[in-house]
């Protein structure tokens, strides 16, 4: 524009300029927001609200005929927009030029770009410098200072032990503070910073990658840039414009140029407008529903290993019950016989019928007892079976078992689960390795894009957010950073050296008790090495009593907390002034009654 005054230029940031030459006042005082869409601010809803170019594009540009220059950013790179704006100015009174700057810029851009680089990286050497000089400069006078308040202390001590000082010693003194180094002027610091500005130059490296310029503020707002950078398109013929005119490369480069541009941005650049897909929301609620069940079994067999003890108690004691009844019959049974030898001997003229009774009696007695001894034969056998397959499964340990070797992670082969030594600590890391796994392959399917495999680690806070509605906060894992808790669990996810892209490590569909195994797998290790000695192998989780969930309406119920505590707070206050009130009355009353 400055080569080419002719052209009036038709963007939000001219007409931002030309409100501020106006005399408009701006209430936030300062350029912000974007070039293509910076933050007006005048009170002048028109202004404030990008209306106004609206209507100069479509009504009063086209009437005035001038030679125009429309700079704005997105718009210009979509094809729709395009359109829009090329049906404003009638092509019979315009010449409608597409003017592409896109690719590799002429050497004369790159001097002024490194010009402006070389600039900033003296500036910033020269402000260190300078901030070194001054801070030097103020140590030499407060040394100073203090060196002189020494002297004067002294001469303070001496004055008066002496009682008198002589002219010639205040004389000498005073020579002496004169004589004392003064502080660096400052020219001389300038001097040290132009010395310093001057040495500074641009590396290889540096004037290599400096293509540029560097602007204060961004041309594009991200949010914006990520839902739009997608469909950015490079000008055609064939949208109604009389030319496309390249300017610094040719069309094909351009397109290579920009094609490239935006796979970078493809992996780099968030996106704001994801939502879950039916993938997602089909293996989220399996897994909760699963993950429920484990912790019931979990539960329960805690609840039975507390159990146990107390049931093998019982059973001593009550066979130490039955031994004590059996002793206890054998010597009622001895001190029987014994009566019986002491009494007199039976008549020997009983009947023959009676003995004849006596014997059935007796022969039915032995029959009973034969059958009450075969029971109790074959209740002492199934008893020392029932031991054996308790001894068996006994001999089944949990620390022995390989976690990805058990059919059944709800049974080792004892009874006992794979996750019975689970803490609240496992079950929260299980459940972030399946989160995380469940969050990069939901992203892959709903994105659909071949180019878009995983998203990088800076945005896995937005992702998570938007798919699970709640906040991910790396600190709740006791680490300081994203990377730190990826390395955690590092067999279920990566990141990627190059540009720390997520990577699942574990397929689309790996069943969900892998992730148990894991867990588990995970802790043996961390328990090993923490009984070696090793005090960092020990997790600093936080337990979060209340998760935070995004847009529901248990933040909102949170939220009124504090509101409806401030009510009853007043509405007791209300209630205690009314009781003191009351209790005045009263006093009031029955100190009339005394006086009557």
């Amino acid at each position: 524009l400055k080569e080419n005054p002719q052209f009036s230029e038709l963007s939000n940031r001219s007409l931002l300029n030309w409100g501020l030459k106006s005399g408009l006042y701006r209430k936030a005082g300062a350029w912000s927001n974007s070039n293509d869409s910076p933050l007006m601010d005048f009170g002048v809803r028109e202004l404030d609200d990008y209306s106004l170019l609206s209507t100069l594009q479509q009504s009063l540009a086209p009437m005035l005929q001038r030679d125009y220059v429309v700079m704005q950013v997105k718009n210009n790179l979509l094809a729709e927009e395009r359109k829009k704006a090329l049906a404003s100015y009638d092509g019979d009174s315009f010449k409608r030029v597409a003017v592409v700057i896109m690719g590799e810029p002429p050497e004369a851009f790159k001097a002024k770009a490194r010009s402006q680089a070389l600039e900033a990286k003296r500036r910033k050497v020269g402000d260190e410098v300078r901030k070194e000089k001054e801070a030097e400069a103020q140590a030499r006078k407060e040394k100073q200072s203090l060196a002189v308040a020494d002297k004067r202390r002294a001469a303070a001590e001496k004055k008066a032990e002496e009682g008198e000082k002589a002219e010639g010693e205040e004389g000498a003194e005073k020579k002496e503070e004169e004589a004392e180094p003064a502080e660096e002027p400052e020219e001389d610091i300038e001097a040290a910073v132009k010395k310093a500005e001057e040495g500074v130059q641009l590396t290889a490296e540096e004037e290599k990658a400096q293509w540029f310029l560097q602007q204060s503020s961004e041309d594009l707002v991200k949010k914006d840039l990520g839902r739009s950078f997608a469909s950015f398109s490079i000008p055609d013929k064939a949208e109604g414009f009389d030319e496309v005119r390249y300017a610094w490369q040719d069309a094909s480069k351009a397109a290579e140029y920009l094609k490239a541009w935006i796979s970078e941005r493809k992996l780099t650049q968030r996106v704001e407008d994801i939502q879950p897909g039916a993938y997602f929301k089909q293996k989220h609620e399996e897994w909760q529903v699963k993950l429920a069940e484990w912790k019931r079994r979990h539960g329960e067999s805690r609840a039975a290993r507390w159990k146990q003890p107390v049931t093998k108690r019982r059973k001593v004691q009550e066979e130490k019950k039955e031994e004590e009844k059996k002793e206890g019959d054998e010597e009622k049974k001895e001190r029987a016989e014994k009566k019986e030898e002491d009494e007199e001997p039976k008549a020997e003229d009983e009947t023959k019928e009676e003995d004849d009774v006596k014997k059935e009696d007796d022969a039915e007695g032995e029959d009973g007892e034969t059958k009450d001894a075969a029971a109790k034969q074959a209740e002492e056998r199934k008893e020392v079976e029932e031991e054996e397959e308790e001894t068996e499964e006994s001999q089944i340990k949990l620390d022995d078992v390989e976690p990805f070797r058990v059919e059944d992670i709800n049974d080792i082969g004892n009874g006992q689960p794979l996750y019975a030594n689970f803490t609240w600590e496992d079950w929260i890391m299980a459940n972030l390795r399946f989160e995380l796994h469940l969050l990069v392959h939901a992203y892959r399917i709903d994105l659909n894009d071949e180019e878009r495999p995983s998203f990088g680690e800076a945005h896995l806070q937005h992702y998570y957010q938007k798919y699970f509605r709640k906040t991910f906060t790396s600190k709740n894992f006791g680490v300081a950073s994203n990377l730190e808790l990826i390395g955690l669990i590092k067999d279920t996810l990566e990141a990627l050296p190059k540009n720390n892209i997520l990577e699942a490590q574990l397929a689309e569909d790996t069943p969900m008790d892998n992730f148990i195994r894991l867990a588990e797998d995970h802790r043996r290790e961390r328990q090993q090495a923490y009984d070696a000695g090793d005090e960092m192998a020990k997790l600093n989780l936080q337990r979060e009593a209340h998760p935070q969930a995004g847009g529901g309406g248990r933040d909102n119920r949170q939220r009124m907390l504090p509101q409806q505590q401030q009510q009853i707070q007043q509405q007791m206050q209300q209630q205690m002034q009314h009781q003191q009130s009351m209790l005045q009355v009263q006093q009031q009353m029955h100190l009339q009654m005394q006086q009557q």
